[in-house]
């Protein structure tokens, strides 16, 4: 066994040397340079929106943020939602900056034939931003690929074809009470 150790010893230090030269070394190249990403809508600052609408092949819905709090107003169309009912804040709020750090999963296609391939000659929805100094973005979401979570999607001024996540519309109702909540919400000054 004594004959032994030292080769054992020696064994040990080399695949430990390895070891560590292997797993701490740099990395190769190809797996340090990050893919390039692609915003689909100019980075903006959400005070700077003046109006959110959405469209889908059922209704529209615009929301434009009050003045005085920062809460966002509704107006549907058609026109089925009681006036009673409050637009819902968080949920406003979450698609507004869902499309402030949205990028695409990767381009399918830089000039499509067919629009129709994507389900964007007809989208699901448009997202459309308004700003206050007048510019606007657009975001048209198209065919939805289950097998990848994702949506085909395309920008205003681009005509490349991209994915974008699934996330983005799970959060859009399919229907415009989604928009609001359900019932209007409890009055929260002190009782006289």
């Amino acid at each position: 066994m004594r004959r032994w150790l030292p080769n054992l010893i020696a064994l040990s230090i080399v695949l430990a040397g390895y070891s560590y030269l292997r797993w701490s070394g740099p990395a190769p190249a190809e797996e340090a340079a990050a893919p390039d990403l692609v915003r689909l809508i100019d980075e903006f600052d959400v005070a700077r929106v003046e109006q959110l609408s959405v469209q889908s092949q059922d209704y529209t819905a615009t929301f434009s943020p009050t003045a005085v709090e920062g809460k966002w107003t509704a107006v549907i169309s058609p026109g089925t939602i009681p006036a009673s009912l409050e637009p819902d804040q968080n949920r406003i709020d979450a698609l507004v900056y869902s499309l402030r750090y949205l990028y695409a999963g990767r381009k399918v296609v830089q000039q499509p034939d067919n629009l129709a391939t994507w389900g964007l000659d007809q989208p699901n929805w448009i997202l459309a931003l308004k700003f206050k100094e007048g510019g606007t973005a657009t975001l048209r979401v198209g065919n939805h690929q289950p097998i990848n979570n994702t949506y085909y999607a395309m920008r205003d001024g681009d005509p490349s074809v991209y994915t974008i996540s699934d996330t983005l519309a799970a959060s859009l109702p399919q229907a415009p009470p989604g928009w609001f909540l359900t019932a209007a919400p409890p009055d929260t000054a002190p009782a006289p």
